[in-house]
């Protein structure tokens, strides 16, 4: 994309990390996957990656600019309500417990420091669906000369 910072971290890095789970049928972004779910393309589970914040320190520097930045970065995920199983709830723990297995420690490009966890929310039950959302955090600097 045309619009995409070069100095921020490359989601798309992680969506693929995250696609090498065998547990997602797809991971998109957040508004691919909006788009999906309302035309009802992809059949869950899927995961969808986004930044939900950001947060900088002050510039370090004079004449030039140095920011540490701080993202947070969501996967908001969904399983069906009804599992094949009958225990929907074990299903979202795996699913959790799998995003987190998976990027703990590892450093997105772009990043300066390996994703950390923040936390996990159960988001939504609602139209067959459990949607639940795992945060977690990284840095990187916003540089100019």
């Amino acid at each position: 994309m045309a619009d995409e910072l070069d100095f921020a971290v490359d989601l798309d890095s992680i969506r693929d990390r995250l696609s090498s789970l065998a547990y997602f049928t797809a991971v998109e972004s957040l508004q691919e996957g909006t788009l999906n779910i309302e035309n009802l393309i992809g059949i869950p589970p899927l995961a969808f990656v986004s930044t939900v914040s950001e947060t900088a320190e002050k510039n370090k520097l004079v004449g030039a600019w140095s920011q540490r930045v701080t993202p947070t970065i969501s996967v908001l995920f969904c399983i069906p309500a009804e599992s094949a199983s009958g225990s929907a709830g074990d299903e979202l723990e795996a699913a959790r417990k799998a995003i987190i297995r998976i990027l703990l420690g590892w450093t997105p490009t772009g990043a300066e420091d390996p994703l950390s966890y923040s936390r996990f929310l159960l988001r939504a039950s609602r139209d067959g669906l459990i949607w639940g959302e795992v945060l977690m955090t990284t840095t990187y600097h916003l540089r100019l000369a």
